[in-house]
């Protein structure tokens, strides 16, 4: 009576206190333990309004928040303590659910004796429950009627009765609620529920109360059922006045199995059969369909009436029995007892040739979806979203008549019985183990079972009480396998883990025949849970995407074997799937690679081009001209005697009036020679400062310049970009020389400019003559052609837009103002040294003090003494710079760079040499040289630039990497000076505008900091397109060319368009500063495929040079699968073959590389390119061609 007054409490508190009509929505939070829950539940249904259960606020899911407030939900009925917090500021966030609703507790004031229900409300009131299937919450409505039928029905087949005491294990779940609390209490029987954190607690808390209680029944989650049984118990508990354990975790189905094989671990402790154990079958869409029993048992361990079927072929959607147990089979101990008002059929949804949806019945043995009708229960559950009622609720099915429902589960008829296998959700698609890449075979595996495999390969009960989770990402086209696991230890040693995972790996390929494609471990109960603590599987999925699960032991396998050394592990942007990844080692989980400069300024207004800023620049100056030079070039020698005299060295100087006036000049004979806007005009001169007014002459006609270089020796390449360009001008100092290469280029005219500065004068009305304006940034300005490491030719378009972003770049990175001098020693004819010259001094005003590299090479020390220490910024090619490594001491002694802020050394689509700059750094620290001033800047062959150096000065960050993990395509730190490490240096500080990201150019994804990849960047100054490619080996199509500049990442977190590099890299966050470092492994084309292996030349080359000092230079290179050794050496002939010997020995002990052919050479004889690097591809022609005078050749092969 007590209890039905405090019902009685609550609704009229419902109807006169907070006055809600009939037919709206009130909510619960409560715990499901709580007995305010229930007396509020029934107040709520006997004052006719909607009733929903919802979680605490700080645990409801986003799906449930916007279902909850398309509800329309009038009031909040919860605890005292959460109705307390629900107003305050500083609770506010964990409220956002129940903004602008009334917030309070069930009345429990006594109504009066006369008070009655409103009887035409009491009908009203409806029960909501959210349901959750693929990620999607939707609501699910059932009228008081239909729930009552409901509970009849479950009565009669549980057999409760008023004299039945039952138990309940909380949970907050559908099932849990109406099974676990509602059945019950409608049958009268004797209810006690156990909260969650005595559930959670050993086997002993419920053991003991269902012991001392006498109870009868039991309703608990099969999962946790299952490790409660399979915990080792140390107590006798008799538990004989058991009738029936009855397992509600309605969305595993086939979980029966696993708990009757754990009943039978403790059976013999608390006395319990496993007869005694029935599996309930709830459907979201139908309610409860009937239960799972256990028969009698044999000696076997397993039902008499079981059903074995072949795994593999189960996974195919085909029943194939089996007589014997044995590992490729899989259990289901009972049939489902059906209840007698309920019909169910097996059948499949598939599309007829009209592509409409059609509905058939399955054939014996053969795998579908189960489907229910009931005459007496109609319109059981109503769903509130019209395209799942349509699929869902009153379905017609061929051949069979009435309408019929979707329960959600997938089952097959054997024998005239119905066997659950899985729900919809459980059955996933996956790909096959298969080792043939070009096969995509995908099966359809169960959740649970893949699950019973893993827990079983748990000998050592790692995972903690069996919180695991398995499910699928996808990746590229085909579907992969995950297993998030929490560990109830994060201090096993990584031998154990390696085990642990080894375990799960051959069970899966062995039974299921799936590789798991990353396996991720977490600490205990650190993977998101429900409110009463069961794993949320949907939240799991969506953080494993969005990149937010962290974990302690992350491990990705490849689903096939790859010919390849990089990481095939991408999974879909996220800090375990990508990130936390790399093949074959088990570490931890980190972040997205990912890094940028700083932000360009955004340009408002008219935008002028160089071309433009340079005439403004001039107009606006004084009449006196302006004695600022923009560049000045000077030769070693002019310096040496110039600053012996103390007086300044006269070299060629150019003003930015100058410039204005030799372009114009230019520009008029161009004009002269009907070049038209658009046009490509081959530049072709070696100094750098006609070089720069042939550039801005071309400009302000309108014309596209080419570089070119000059010189009789470079007349194939001038020809050979002649053709490939389709340039039909060329400017050049004199005809005579050029006339031969005319000849075999009809449509090639040439326009002989020898010096602009004797050229006749101009006018005032010339020289005020506005230069052209391009109608669109997008126009092509400028045609590059560069040369790679592997001798192709290629030849980049650059826009306006693209220098002018590019000269802003420079400008913040360099912090350069006018009056700034940059002392150059760089190829001026293309890349870095290039775009430095016709971009920034008219961009920012600088001085460019340009040296000469040939005069500089003859005497590299006198160039150190002399030049170096007058200069504040210096900028030297990595040719040169391999040259002032070998300078001794003693002849700079003299020499005081005290004064020189950096110096910085350029390497062009080549990896970093930490040797080379360690050397240098350290020789010119002897004479006062700041150590943080030495840095190194990079380009690659997209972009003339990636990376500059700081503009505030700190010292040279490197790395070491495990050789043997590089060659298996992994990164792994090795200790320093270790004979098995290779060292890194730093690429420079990334350019303002850069974004850079390393890829998986398998499956195209975004790595993880510290994995193995391509270098992809995206900036506006990368060139507009790839115009030609020639020769080279492996020649690369101009088509290939072009579609690297516009690829995307199939997954991670960084969207839009980027530009593939061909370099290897991967980014590597410091310790100190916690900044991201960008570090070159080398190029992909001048990978060696040796013994299954990828090696990279560059770190072979470095162990020959550390192996003996009389090693000068070397090259490695491949010829028809043997491995050739070039060596260039200072040994006499008399010693040469034990330095073969040397060498041999010591690649195969440090590489494990077997080298065939050893050629011992002078110094010089190996051909090397301009940033100083052997041009292997041409060095192995000139072997085969036998163009070298070798000192011995040693043949091992």
């Amino acid at each position: 009576m007590k209890f039905f007054n405090r019902i009685k409490a609550v609704a009229r508190q419902i109807q006169e206190t907070l006055q809600i009509p009939a037919g709206r929505t009130v909510a619960l939070s409560f715990p499901h333990v709580d007995l305010d829950f229930i007396t509020a539940f029934f107040g709520c249904l006997m004052a006719g309004v909607n009733v929903i259960s919802v979680a605490q606020p700080d645990h409801s899911t986003k799906g449930e928040m916007i279902q909850f407030k398309s509800l329309g939900v009038q009031c909040v009925l919860t605890t005292s303590l959460l109705a307390k917090n629900s107003g305050k500021k500083d609770e506010g966030k964990r409220f956002n659910l129940w903004q602008s609703i009334k917030v309070t507790t069930p009345s429990k004031t006594q109504p009066p004796s006369k008070w009655r229900v409103d009887p035409s409300r009491v009908s009203s009131g409806k029960l909501l429950m959210f349901r959750s299937s693929a990620g999607q919450i939707t609501t699910i409505t059932t009228t008081q009627e239909s729930l009552s039928a409901q509970l009849n029905l479950m009565a009669q087949t549980t057999g409760l009765s008023s004299s039945s005491r039952v138990l309940s294990l909380e949970s907050h779940s559908n099932e849990f609620l109406v099974t676990g609390v509602l059945l019950p209490l409608y049958v009268g029987c004797e209810l006690f529920i156990l909260p969650p954190n005595l559930a959670k607690q050993s086997p002993e808390v419920w053991c003991r109360i269902a012991d001392r209680q006498g109870i009868s029944d039991i309703f608990c989650r099969a999962r946790e059922f299952s490790w409660a049984s399979a915990t080792d118990l140390a107590f006798q508990c008799d538990l004989t006045n058991l009738k029936a354990i009855n397992l509600i975790d309605g969305r595993q189905p086939t979980c029966l199995n696993y708990a009757v094989s754990a009943c039978y671990k403790i059976r013999r402790r608390i006395s319990i059969e496993p007869e005694a154990i029935y599996g309930i079958i709830w459907s979201d869409t139908a309610g409860f369909l009937g239960r799972i029993k256990s028969a009698n048992s044999t000696n076997s361990g397993f039902s008499s009436t079981a059903l074995l079927v072949d795994r593999l072929m189960l996974q195919s959607g085909l029943i194939e029995l089996h007589q014997e147990p044995s590992p490729k089979c899989i259990l289901f101990p009972g049939y489902l007892e059906i209840s007698p008002e309920l019909q169910l059929v097996c059948a499949k949804m598939e599309n007829n040739s009209e592509g409409e949806k059609k509905v058939t019945p399955c054939f014996q043995n053969d795998v579908g979806n189960i489907w229910v009708r009931s005459d007496a229960l109609k319109d059981k559950y109503l769903a509130n979203l019209p395209s799942l009622s349509d699929n869902t609720f009153n379905v017609s099915i061929s051949g069979v008549p009435g309408t019929w429902v979707d329960t959600g589960l997938i089952g097959a008829q054997v024998d005239d019985k119905v066997f659950i296998i899985s729900s919809v959700e459980e059955r996933f698609p996956v790909a096959a183990a298969d080792i043939d890449a070009s096969s995509n075979i995908s099966i359809m595996p169960i959740q649970w079972d893949l699950l019973a495999t893993i827990i079983t390969a748990d000998k050592t009960a790692m995972i903690f009480r069996q919180r695991c989770h398995v499910y699928t990402v996808r990746i590229a086209s085909s579907f992969k396998l995950v297993i998030s696991a929490e560990l109830s230890s994060d201090s096993f040693s990584d031998d154990q883990i390696s085990g642990l995972v080894d375990s799960f790996v051959d069970g899966l390929v062995q039974l299921h025949g799936i590789s798991p494609f990353s396996i991720s471990l977490h600490a205990p109960y650190s993977l998101p849970q429900n409110p009463d603590g069961t794993l949320d599987f949907s939240l799991i999925e969506s953080k494993f995407s969005s990149g937010d699960l962290d974990s302690i032991y992350c491990l990705s396998l490849p689903w096939r074997t790859l010919e390849t050394s990089l990481p095939s592990s991408i999974a879909p942007g996220c800090v375990v799937g990508a990130a936390g990844m790399v093949c074959g080692a088990v570490i931890s989980g980190t972040e997205l690679s990912y890094a940028c400069g700083r932000l360009l300024p955004e340009k408002t207004g008219q935008i002028e081009t160089l071309a433009q800023r340079l005439a403004s620049r001039v107009k606006q100056s004084s009449e006196v001209s302006d004695e600022h030079p923009l560049i000045d070039v000077f030769g070693s020698k002019e310096f040496s005697k110039a600053f012996e005299k103390g007086i300044r060295p006269k070299g060629l100087r150019l003003t930015a009036p100058e410039l204005h006036k030799m372009s114009t000049r230019i520009s008029i004979v161009l004009g002269k020679h009907e070049v038209a806007h658009g046009d490509l005009v081959l530049v072709a001169y070696s100094c750098p400062i006609r070089l720069l007014c042939a550039i801005y002459g071309c400009w302000y006609r309108g014309a596209v310049p080419v570089p070119v270089r000059a010189g009789s020796e470079h007349f194939g390449t001038f020809k050979v970009i002649a053709q490939e360009s389709k340039s039909c001008f060329a400017m050049v100092s004199s005809k005579k020389c050029y006339s031969q290469v005319v000849e075999a280029i009809p449509h090639l005219q040439l326009v002989e400019v020898e010096n602009p500065s004797k050229m006749d004068s101009l006018t005032n009305t010339s020289l005020a003559r506005i230069p052209y304006c391009p109608p669109t940034l997008e126009l092509q300005c400028l045609l590059d052609f560069t040369v790679t490491n592997v001798g192709s030719l290629i030849g980049r378009q650059f826009t306006w837009k693209n220098i002018l972003r590019l000269s802003q770049s420079l400008k913040d990175q360099t912090e350069v103002y006018p009056g700034r001098e940059l002392d150059m020693a760089v190829d001026p004819m293309q890349g870095f040294g290039l775009f430095t010259l016709i971009s920034l001094p008219v961009h920012s005003g600088c001085s460019l003090v340009w040296h000469k590299t040939l005069e500089i090479e003859k005497n590299v020390g006198e160039w150190i003494k002399n030049t170096i220490p007058h200069a504040r910024d210096v900028f030297i090619g990595a040719a040169l710079a391999k040259k002032i490594q070998w300078v001794e001491q003693k002849n700079i002694s003299t020499a005081k760079l005290s004064n020189v802020r950096s110096f910085n050394v350029v390497f062009q689509n080549v990896r970093p040499d930490a040797d080379v700059l360690s050397r240098v750094s350290k020789l010119l620290e002897t004479v006062g040289l700041s150590p943080r001033a030495v840095s190194c800047s990079t380009s690659l062959l997209p972009s003339p630039l990636i990376s500059l150096r700081s503009g505030i000065a700190r010292p040279l960050r490197t790395t070491c990497v495990d050789l043997t993990g590089l060659k298996n395509g992994r990164i792994k730190s090795s200790a320093r000076g270790s004979k098995y490490c290779a060292t890194l240096q730093e690429a420079g500080c990334i350019l303002p505008g850069m974004e850079v990201v390393i890829a998986d150019v398998m499956n195209q994804g975004q790595c993880g900091v510290g994995r193995l990849g391509e270098i992809w960047i995206r900036s506006e100054y990368i060139c507009n397109t790839f115009v030609s490619s020639f020769g080279g080996d492996p020649y690369v199509p101009v088509e290939t060319l072009q579609n690297m500049l516009s690829k995307k990442l199939e997954v991670g977190t960084a969207k839009g368009s980027w530009a593939r590099t061909g370099m290897l890299g991967f980014l590597e966050r410091c310790e100190d500063s916690k900044e991201l470092s960008l570090y070159f492994i080398g190029n992909m084309n001048e990978h060696i495929q040796h013994r299954g292996f990828q090696f990279h030349p560059t770190d072979l080359e470095a162990s020959l040079r550390r192996c003996n000092s009389s090693i000068i230079n070397c090259c490695v290179c491949q010829v028809d699968g043997h491995m050739i050794c070039l060596i260039e050496t200072t040994k006499e002939a008399s010693f040469c073959p034990i330095l073969a010997s040397k060498i041999t020995s010591t690649l195969a002990d440090v590489h494990h590389v077997i080298i065939s052919v050893v050629v011992l050479l002078r110094p010089s004889s190996i051909p090397m390119s301009t940033q100083g690097t052997p041009q292997r591809q041409r060095a192995a022609e000139m072997l085969l061609q036998d163009k070298f005078n070798p000192i011995l050749m040693s043949y091992n092969c």
